[in-house]
């Protein structure tokens, strides 16, 4: 539903353009149907067109200007107040344009501009956010290796799942250098397996998961990493996940029972079908009544 969702994004943001200009709660609520104009883009394969969504954003809320977005012109000074509230979104655009934008650059491969933009935006904290994590990955993918290694060690990985993070970071970096990382794949294992699931981020926690058993031939990892991967994936029971992991076919041992229940997770959210014409009825009937309640509300301030 790609076409649909693109549809229902714009119908969101011309509610709220009928007035404005906003504070900066009410603008964040105006823009982030926007913002998933460019994650749409993402998820269909478009690194480029992403961040050209996520980067005119950014500049035009800076400048209180016009933005283009997919064709069209959206006037940010009729959404977003002077002042405070103005400072304060553009803040929030700087760390969509670094979370979202940038990684829509890296799905494109488009490493040496990807590390000059980080640069630029001053997004390379001392945390394993998204800048840091890029820095390191696009350095080591155009053969400087030895940054990539020094960023990872001098990095404040204060979270397990950092600490995660960075193991994984390590041995692709050593093994992208030709260089052994035998006991750091074991510590890459062991940091992995001291993560704890959370029912918030069940999708992260897979995807990390796969990242660390495509990053070891040790039969005995692969068997530890997967079994914590297959048994968090099936009580969670998201079917993205599950998609994910079938998606390997035999790449990933899964007992026969475990399988069973993941393919009925992916086949009750009906992933990879089509909307019902009643259900899609029914949606749009919504749609419209959240318009106009959206439109009132914002007219009655």
């Amino acid at each position: 539903m790609p076409d649909s969702a693109r549809e229902l994004c714009w119908r969101q943001f011309d509610a709220f353009a009928t007035a404005g200009p906003y504070e900066q709660a009410t603008a964040k609520l105006a823009l982030q149907p926007l913002i998933n104009l460019g994650r749409l883009h993402t998820r269909d394969g478009h690194g480029n067109a992403a961040y050209r969504v996520h980067h005119s954003m950014f500049q035009a809320a800076k400048a209180l200007t016009t933005a283009s977005i997919d064709g069209r012109e959206v006037d940010l000074a009729r959404v977003v107040r002077s002042g405070d509230d103005h400072q304060a979104v553009v803040q929030w655009l700087w760390t969509v344009l670094l979370a979202d934008g940038l990684r829509a650059r890296c799905r494109a491969g488009r490493w040496s501009e990807v590390l000059a933009q980080a640069e630029q935006h001053r997004g390379i904290g001392e945390r394993l956010f998204d800048g840091r994590q890029i820095a390191i990955v696009a350095h080591s993918a155009v053969g400087d290796h030895a940054e990539a290694l020094r960023l990872i060690d001098t990095t404040t990985a204060s979270t397990v799942w950092e600490q995660t993070v960075a193991a994984c970071l390590t041995v692709l970096c050593r093994t992208w250098a030709g260089q052994p990382a035998l006991s750091e794949t074991a510590a890459m294992r062991e940091a992995y397996l001291r993560l704890e699931p959370d029912p918030g981020h069940t999708v992260f926690h897979i995807r990390l998961g796969l990242t660390a058993a495509s990053l070891t031939s040790d039969a005995r990892d692969l068997r530890s990493i997967g079994r914590t991967i297959e048994r968090i994936v099936v009580e969670a029971a998201d079917a993205y996940a599950a998609q994910d992991i079938l998606a390997l076919g035999g790449q990933l041992p899964l007992a026969e029972h475990s399988a069973s229940v993941l393919r009925e997770t992916v086949r009750a959210a009906s992933l990879g079908t089509t909307v019902p014409p009643q259900l899609l009825d029914d949606l749009i009937l919504a749609v419209r009544g959240a318009e106009q309640e959206i439109i009132a509300a914002l007219h009655s301030c």
